[in-house]
Protein backbone atom coordinates (compact mmCIF):
# COMPACT_ATOMS: atom_id res chain seq x y z
CA UNK A 1 0.00 0.00 0.00
CA UNK A 2 1.12 3.57 -1.09
CA UNK A 3 0.11 6.88 -1.00
CA UNK A 4 -0.73 9.09 -4.18
CA UNK A 5 0.24 7.44 -6.91
CA UNK A 6 0.90 9.63 -10.02
CA UNK A 7 -2.51 10.37 -11.61
CA UNK A 8 -3.45 12.25 -14.93
CA UNK A 9 -6.42 13.98 -16.32
CA UNK A 10 -8.34 12.58 -19.50
CA UNK A 11 -9.46 14.56 -22.04
CA UNK A 12 -13.12 16.26 -21.75
CA UNK A 13 -15.81 14.58 -24.66
CA UNK A 14 -17.72 16.89 -26.47
CA UNK A 15 -20.44 16.01 -24.50
CA UNK A 16 -19.21 17.14 -20.96
CA UNK A 17 -21.21 20.04 -20.04
CA UNK A 18 -22.30 18.47 -17.04
CA UNK A 19 -20.22 18.14 -14.00
CA UNK A 20 -21.15 14.59 -13.17
CA UNK A 21 -19.87 13.84 -17.47
CA UNK A 22 -16.28 16.00 -16.84
CA UNK A 23 -13.25 14.27 -16.47
CA UNK A 24 -11.82 12.96 -13.22
CA UNK A 25 -8.39 11.82 -12.31
CA UNK A 26 -6.96 8.75 -13.40
CA UNK A 27 -4.11 6.30 -12.61
CA UNK A 28 -1.30 6.55 -14.70
CA UNK A 29 -0.32 2.65 -15.22
CA UNK A 30 2.58 1.05 -14.44
CA UNK A 31 4.82 -0.89 -17.36
CA UNK A 32 2.53 -4.23 -17.89
CA UNK A 33 -0.39 -3.10 -16.18
CA UNK A 34 -3.79 -3.43 -17.74
CA UNK A 35 -7.21 -1.77 -15.82
CA UNK A 36 -9.99 -4.10 -15.69
CA UNK A 37 -12.96 -2.07 -14.34
CA UNK A 38 -13.54 0.93 -12.24
CA UNK A 39 -15.99 2.40 -10.08
CA UNK A 40 -17.42 6.08 -9.05
CA UNK A 41 -19.02 6.79 -5.87
CA UNK A 42 -17.28 4.28 -3.48
CA UNK A 43 -17.01 5.27 0.16
CA UNK A 44 -13.47 4.06 1.83
CA UNK A 45 -11.81 4.37 4.85
CA UNK A 46 -8.42 3.56 5.41
CA UNK A 47 -6.50 3.19 9.38
CA UNK A 48 -4.09 1.92 11.20
CA UNK A 49 -0.46 0.75 10.34
CA UNK A 50 1.07 3.61 12.50
CA UNK A 51 0.91 6.54 10.39
CA UNK A 52 -1.81 9.17 10.67
CA UNK A 53 -0.93 10.26 7.10
CA UNK A 54 -3.18 6.93 5.92
CA UNK A 55 -5.70 7.53 7.83
CA UNK A 56 -8.70 8.83 5.46
CA UNK A 57 -12.44 8.24 5.16
CA UNK A 58 -14.28 9.99 2.11
CA UNK A 59 -15.83 8.67 -0.81
CA UNK A 60 -14.05 8.56 -4.44
CA UNK A 61 -13.31 6.62 -7.57
CA UNK A 62 -11.80 2.72 -6.74
CA UNK A 63 -10.19 1.06 -9.99
CA UNK A 64 -9.26 -2.61 -10.47
CA UNK A 65 -6.07 -3.62 -12.55
CA UNK A 66 -3.43 -6.90 -12.53
CA UNK A 67 -1.36 -5.11 -10.20
CA UNK A 68 -3.60 -3.07 -7.49
CA UNK A 69 -6.76 -1.81 -5.97
CA UNK A 70 -6.39 2.13 -6.43
CA UNK A 71 -8.46 4.50 -4.80
CA UNK A 72 -9.01 8.42 -5.81
CA UNK A 73 -10.76 10.43 -3.46
CA UNK A 74 -13.36 13.11 -4.81
CA UNK A 75 -12.21 15.80 -2.36
CA UNK A 76 -8.13 15.10 -1.37
CA UNK A 77 -7.63 15.60 2.85
CA UNK A 78 -4.18 16.87 3.51
CA UNK A 79 -1.51 15.02 2.03
CA UNK A 80 -4.17 12.00 1.24
CA UNK A 81 -4.78 12.53 -2.57
CA UNK A 82 -5.15 8.78 -3.35
CA UNK A 83 -3.75 5.14 -2.75
CA UNK A 84 -2.81 1.96 -4.11
CA UNK A 85 -3.02 -1.55 -2.78
CA UNK A 86 -0.92 -4.00 -4.23
CA UNK A 87 -3.30 -7.32 -5.40
CA UNK A 88 -0.01 -9.32 -3.49
CA UNK A 89 0.19 -7.42 -0.48
CA UNK A 90 -3.65 -7.60 0.08
CA UNK A 91 -4.93 -10.14 3.39
CA UNK A 92 -8.03 -11.41 5.28
CA UNK A 93 -10.16 -9.88 2.53
CA UNK A 94 -14.17 -10.39 2.71
CA UNK A 95 -17.49 -8.89 2.26
CA UNK A 96 -20.30 -8.26 4.17
CA UNK A 97 -23.79 -7.73 3.50
CA UNK A 98 -25.20 -6.05 6.61
CA UNK A 99 -28.88 -5.92 6.70
CA UNK A 100 -28.92 -2.11 7.65
CA UNK A 101 -26.83 -0.36 5.48
CA UNK A 102 -24.52 -0.65 2.39
CA UNK A 103 -22.38 -3.77 1.43
CA UNK A 104 -18.89 -3.75 1.56
CA UNK A 105 -15.53 -5.42 0.94
CA UNK A 106 -12.71 -4.98 3.31
CA UNK A 107 -9.12 -6.57 4.60
CA UNK A 108 -5.91 -5.84 5.51
CA UNK A 109 -2.87 -4.45 3.19
CA UNK A 110 1.07 -4.12 3.80
CA UNK A 111 2.63 -0.83 3.02
CA UNK A 112 4.97 -0.95 -0.03
CA UNK A 113 8.04 0.04 2.26
CA UNK A 114 7.29 -1.88 5.16
CA UNK A 115 9.01 -5.15 5.86
CA UNK A 116 7.37 -8.72 6.51
CA UNK A 117 5.81 -8.52 10.16
CA UNK A 118 5.04 -4.71 10.60
CA UNK A 119 1.50 -3.08 11.40
CA UNK A 120 -0.85 -3.42 8.67
CA UNK A 121 -3.42 -1.08 7.46
CA UNK A 122 -7.01 -1.90 7.80
CA UNK A 123 -9.26 -0.60 4.55
CA UNK A 124 -13.25 -0.87 3.62
CA UNK A 125 -14.62 -0.73 0.52
CA UNK A 126 -18.22 0.52 0.62
CA UNK A 127 -20.51 0.61 -1.73
CA UNK A 128 -23.10 3.46 -1.15
CA UNK A 129 -24.47 3.78 -5.16
CA UNK A 130 -25.80 0.09 -6.34
CA UNK A 131 -24.85 -3.12 -5.70
CA UNK A 132 -21.71 -5.28 -5.43
CA UNK A 133 -22.45 -8.05 -8.18
CA UNK A 134 -20.00 -7.01 -10.88
CA UNK A 135 -17.41 -5.78 -8.84
CA UNK A 136 -16.85 -7.97 -6.08
CA UNK A 137 -16.65 -10.43 -8.01
CA UNK A 138 -14.21 -9.31 -10.45
CA UNK A 139 -12.13 -8.17 -6.95
CA UNK A 140 -11.65 -12.38 -5.77
CA UNK A 141 -11.08 -13.44 -9.42
CA UNK A 142 -8.15 -10.90 -9.55
CA UNK A 143 -6.79 -11.68 -6.56
CA UNK A 144 -7.06 -15.61 -7.56
CA UNK A 145 -5.79 -15.12 -11.00
CA UNK A 146 -2.41 -12.69 -9.35
CA UNK A 147 -2.00 -14.92 -6.49
CA UNK A 148 -2.04 -18.17 -8.90
CA UNK A 149 0.58 -16.24 -11.27
CA UNK A 150 3.18 -15.37 -8.68
CA UNK A 151 2.92 -19.02 -7.44
CA UNK A 152 4.23 -20.05 -10.68
CA UNK A 153 6.84 -17.96 -10.48
CA UNK A 154 8.20 -18.51 -7.24
CA UNK A 155 5.98 -16.31 -5.05
CA UNK A 156 6.28 -13.16 -3.43
CA UNK A 157 10.10 -12.40 -4.35
CA UNK A 158 9.27 -11.56 -7.98
CA UNK A 159 9.96 -7.78 -8.00
CA UNK A 160 9.86 -7.52 -11.94
CA UNK A 161 7.11 -5.74 -13.73
CA UNK A 162 6.16 -7.75 -16.70
CA UNK A 163 8.15 -7.70 -19.99
CA UNK A 164 6.25 -6.27 -22.70
CA UNK A 165 6.56 -7.41 -26.06
CA UNK A 166 6.68 -4.38 -28.40
CA UNK A 167 4.53 -6.28 -31.16
CA UNK A 168 2.06 -6.52 -29.16
CA UNK A 169 1.82 -3.04 -27.81
CA UNK A 170 -0.96 -1.97 -30.72
CA UNK A 171 -2.85 -4.88 -30.30
CA UNK A 172 -6.77 -4.73 -29.18
CA UNK A 173 -6.26 -5.32 -25.66
CA UNK A 174 -7.43 -8.81 -24.70
CA UNK A 175 -8.30 -9.51 -20.78
CA UNK A 176 -8.19 -12.71 -18.69
CA UNK A 177 -11.39 -15.20 -19.71
CA UNK A 178 -12.53 -13.88 -16.13
CA UNK A 179 -12.90 -10.33 -17.20
CA UNK A 180 -13.93 -10.72 -20.87
CA UNK A 181 -16.68 -13.42 -19.26
CA UNK A 182 -17.84 -10.93 -16.64
CA UNK A 183 -21.25 -11.57 -15.09
CA UNK A 184 -22.70 -7.71 -15.41
CA UNK A 185 -24.94 -6.89 -12.30
CA UNK A 186 -27.61 -4.06 -14.10
CA UNK A 187 -27.40 -2.86 -10.51
CA UNK A 188 -23.57 -2.55 -10.24
CA UNK A 189 -22.46 0.70 -11.99
CA UNK A 190 -18.71 -1.03 -12.15
CA UNK A 191 -17.54 -0.19 -15.63
CA UNK A 192 -15.31 -3.15 -17.23
CA UNK A 193 -12.87 -3.30 -19.74
CA UNK A 194 -13.86 -5.57 -22.21
CA UNK A 195 -12.96 -4.25 -25.53
CA UNK A 196 -10.15 -1.18 -24.78
CA UNK A 197 -8.18 0.50 -22.16
CA UNK A 198 -9.30 3.76 -21.04
CA UNK A 199 -6.97 6.78 -22.83
CA UNK A 200 -3.83 6.92 -20.74
CA UNK A 201 -1.31 10.14 -21.30
CA UNK A 202 1.35 8.99 -24.00
CA UNK A 203 4.06 11.85 -22.51
CA UNK A 204 4.19 9.94 -19.87
CA UNK A 205 6.26 6.88 -20.18
CA UNK A 206 5.43 3.61 -18.15
CA UNK A 207 7.84 2.90 -15.40
CA UNK A 208 7.94 -0.43 -13.10
CA UNK A 209 6.15 -0.54 -9.70
CA UNK A 210 8.21 -0.54 -6.46
CA UNK A 211 5.64 -3.50 -5.29
CA UNK A 212 5.97 -7.54 -6.42
CA UNK A 213 3.47 -8.04 -9.18
CA UNK A 214 2.80 -11.23 -11.13
CA UNK A 215 4.29 -11.77 -14.88
CA UNK A 216 1.49 -12.04 -17.59
CA UNK A 217 1.28 -15.58 -18.59
CA UNK A 218 0.93 -15.47 -22.39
Amino acid sequence: MALNPNVYMPPAMAYATRERDRPKPAPVPYLGEYFFASRDTCHVSISGGGDDRFNHSGKGRVFLTNYRMIYLPDKPQGEFRGIELPLLFIQDFDVCQPILGANYLHGHCRRVDDPMGSPMLKWKLRFINGGMGTMVPLFYSTVAYIRTASQRQGGESHQQAPVVDEQKVDEMYKPPPFVANAVVDPNDPTIVYIVEQPPVPQEEPAVEPKFPTAKKND
